[in-house]
């Protein structure tokens, strides 16, 4: 068993409440309307994390935005449920190694990162990064890991990860080290266990020194992501 498993439409539903959605559009469409003539004249626009949690926040009644501080948790429902809220760029190819664009999982600045990397000592990253970002995961009662996916015409749908079983106890051979394009060193340290790979992929960097995600193409499909706002032109 994987600690995350995907959420079902219908789960994202009761989480997010009725109202989500209507609500969500409202709040995106005030952030996109000073933009919307940038945005007409073909100028990048930037979207922190922020923008997402606060929208996200703003759209279920009853919850509030947690992002300050250290918690792995953006938005709190109640005492309980605690939702780190993602935002990806939608991937593009529909091969089994396409994947979307990357959002943190967890990081931490190990003084000795770069020697596990260069050792490949697989163990201790697993301590530092897998265990480290499972015990955050673990001091919400309920967690949740929601993805707001976002198109190149600024259309988004969501999808979700919830924790349902604890990770796995480190076994040698864990994970896959890959090496930096034309570099020397070790660049990064795939890992496999936290959801199935065919839906999630998760990597430690060396360089971002964090733990990140990107999200599979299946994960677009019907039965995992629901669209939630739908971008107006002028």
């Amino acid at each position: 068993m994987y600690a995350l498993e995907p959420m079902t439409i219908a789960e994202i539903q009761q989480l997010v409440g009725p109202n989500f959605i209507p609500n969500f559009q409202k709040e995106v469409d005030e952030f996109m309307a000073p933009m919307r003539k940038h945005i007409a004249r073909g100028r990048p626009l930037s979207m922190g994390k922020e923008t997402w949690e606060y929208a996200v926040a703003d759209s279920i009644e009853g919850s509030e935005w947690a992002g300050a501080g250290n918690s792995i948790v953006d938005v709190r429902i109640g005492a309980n449920v605690g939702l780190d809220v993602k935002s990806v760029g939608k991937t593009t190819g529909n091969g089994p190694t396409a994947k979307s664009g990357e959002a943190s999982m967890f990081q931490t600045y190990h003084s000795h990162l770069d020697t596990l990397f260069s050792t490949e000592d697989s163990e201790t990253l697993w301590n530092v990064y897998i265990e480290g970002w499972f015990k955050k995961v673990c001091s919400v009662k309920d967690y949740y890991l929601l993805a707001i996916v976002k198109d190149k015409q600024y259309n988004c749908s969501i999808c979700g990860f919830k924790r349902v079983g604890d990770i796995p106890a480190y076994v040698s051979g864990y994970g896959t080290f890959l090496t930096e394009t034309g570099k020397q060193s070790t660049g990064s340290w795939t890992v496999e266990q936290l959801a199935d790979p065919t839906l999630l992929h998760t990597t430690v960097l060396k360089g971002k020194k964090r733990l990140e995600m990107r999200l599979r193409p299946i994960m677009h499909d019907a039965q995992y992501s629901l669209p939630i706002y739908k971008f107006q032109g002028e």
